[in-house]
């Protein structure tokens, strides 16, 4: 399961970021390799993801993701804010098809969004290619759900690859499963090519929180009995390290309204961080933070 940086960039851990809701930015300081700013989360209005990882990457120490949706974009603008990125330095870009519109598409608007996506990372890896800087690799990636069909799941990475994507995220995972039986899948399914760097997706949970992937009774007990989540995820991110993956992607707790919890996700991500950099079989096996 041991899996390469992105592009050949030693970056661990990705934390997920969801820009404000008015035009006045707040700095949070998630000590992760790459934040990843969120495309309207909720299909709420929001500083449009790209102007915001642009504007991060500028302005603070962070390195930064853009997420672009294709349910609110054409590929005109898609490419046109890549373009935007590459030239203020961003790290990179994740393409996701995103939820269904809240509101009813007009006649005609429905989209086969498998077959768009892999045109659409398809073109852009031709578009990074002849502009991306030598001195600034950007990197294109995509999301992998597996919480529903891996068979599925694997099938769609693969397509993906094929077409150009050079690392996933995951929705969240909460056993080790799930994410053992996807890769045996996905590298049948590449047939010899060489295996993308693979973020698997760990959320924090506290009372009261959010989750929009199928949470397990255990993990609510948890929470209900120990207020979050740390234990159990430590120990999932234990399981992984221990078979070799490096590479993780955190979610910090989402409440109602979109407050989120940053400095809890960023004292985890220090944890993930040992856990990562200590020897094989001498990982801490203290969660408190």
């Amino acid at each position: 399961m041991d899996s390469s940086g992105i592009s050949d960039i030693s970056f661990n851990i990705i934390s997920d970021f969801s820009p404000e809701k008015s035009s006045k930015s707040e700095h949070y300081d998630l000590n992760a390799d790459l934040v990843l700013v969120a495309s309207n989360p909720g299909q709420s209005t929001r500083i449009e993801s790209s102007s915001r990882a642009s504007y991060m990457q500028a302005t603070t120490s962070a390195d930064c993701l853009a997420t672009l949706t294709l349910r609110d974009l054409s590929p005109l603008a898609i490419e046109s804010m890549v373009l935007g990125l590459i030239m203020w330095e961003v790290k990179g870009v994740v393409i996701v098809a995103g939820d269904p519109p809240l509101e009813v598409p007009c006649k005609g608007g429905s989209q086969d969004w498998p077959k768009r996506t892999t045109q659409q990372i398809r073109s852009l890896q031709k578009l990074i290619q002849d502009h991306k800087k030598p001195a600034n690799p950007f990197v294109l990636g995509s999301v992998v759900d597996l919480g529903q069909s891996i068979d599925k799941a694997a099938d769609l990475a693969g397509l993906k690859v094929k077409s150009g994507a050079e690392f996933f995220i995951t929705q969240p995972i909460f056993s080790e499963g799930p994410a053992f039986d996807f890769e045996t899948l996905l590298m049948e399914r590449l047939g010899g090519m060489e295996k993308p760097s693979i973020y698997y997706g760990l959320q924090i949970l506290e009372q009261e929180s959010l989750c929009f992937s199928i949470v397990p009774d255990r993990v609510k007990e948890e929470v209900e009995r120990e207020t979050n989540n740390l234990d159990s995820l430590t120990a999932l991110a234990k399981k992984l390290i221990a078979s070799g993956q490096k590479q993780f992607y955190t979610i910090p707790p989402i409440f109602s309204g979109g407050e989120r919890n940053y400095q809890l996700c960023r004292d985890f991500n220090l944890l993930l961080k040992k856990l990562i950099m200590a020897p094989k079989g001498q990982e801490r096996t203290d969660s408190h933070l």
